[in-house]
């Protein structure tokens, strides 16, 4: 059975946001899916994007009710892990960076340390610890509950969904990223270059790409949080595709 719905996430260093396409609607547009994520201690509100941080919250900073997602039941006092994703996550590792996870993504093409080994927060803390993978993998999940949570009935390991990546991340990179879905719950995803993707969003538009000749060039620039990205894109001879 085709899935209902069509559903991209741009898993960004410094913010995520994730878009959805419902096939069965009578206008199957592109939508934003606001996420649903804790902004202050113990308040969830929807937001367009989510914060790519993870905080590995404990007792003495903020109690268990306080982290609670409304898919999740509030965890029992003494629990030596509770990652918070989003917003919360970002505010509240700005007073505490030893328990803030930021840029795991970035993380996932460094060639020089273990990406799947315990290393983050980096540096000699003795506090909790994750690999740049389980780290992503939060990010991921929590979008994953959060869709779920407001689509009861399409649940997402039933939909597509797509998973856009830096142009400039290796095949290990790449690979680490579809571990960090997997390990988040994902059915098997499609990752897509970032790039591209802002090409293809262009080219919606544009009604099509309406108005491009062939031999034409398309310079994209990519600038984000942790990568920057230049692709040239070149309107093949005949007019009818790109490459």
């Amino acid at each position: 059975m085709p899935a209902r719905y069509l559903i991209g996430i741009d898993l960004g260093t410094t913010n995520s946001a994730v878009a959805y396409v419902d096939t069965g609607a009578a206008d199957p547009r592109v939508r934003v899916f606001e996420v649903e994520q804790l902004v202050a201690p113990g308040t969830v509100a929807p937001r367009r994007q989510l914060p790519s941080f993870v905080y590995l919250a404990g007792d003495i900073d903020l109690a268990p009710h306080e982290t609670a997602l409304p898919w999740q039941p509030v965890q029992p006092e003494g629990n030596a892990l509770r990652p918070v994703v989003g917003e919360l996550a970002r505010n509240q590792g700005a007073r505490m960076a030893s328990r803030m996870i930021a840029s795991a993504k970035s993380w996932l093409c460094h060639p020089g340390v273990d990406r799947n080994a315990a290393i983050l927060p980096w540096g000699d803390g003795d506090g909790p610890k994750l690999s740049p993978v389980a780290a992503q993998a939060l990010v991921l999940a929590h979008i994953r509950e959060a869709w779920d949570f407001a689509h009861r009935d399409a649940p997402f390991v039933e939909q597509e969904v797509l998973v856009t990546v830096p142009a400039s991340f290796d095949e290990a990179a790449r690979e680490l990223t579809l571990q960090a879905a997997a390990k988040a719950g994902y059915p098997p995803v499609v990752l897509l270059e970032e790039p591209q993707a802002a090409f293809y969003a262009w080219i919606d538009g544009m009604k099509g790409g309406k108005g491009l000749a062939p031999g034409e060039r398309v310079l994209v620039f990519d600038v984000g949080g942790g990568t920057t990205d230049l692709t040239l894109i070149d309107v093949d001879a005949d007019g009818n595709g790109f490459t």
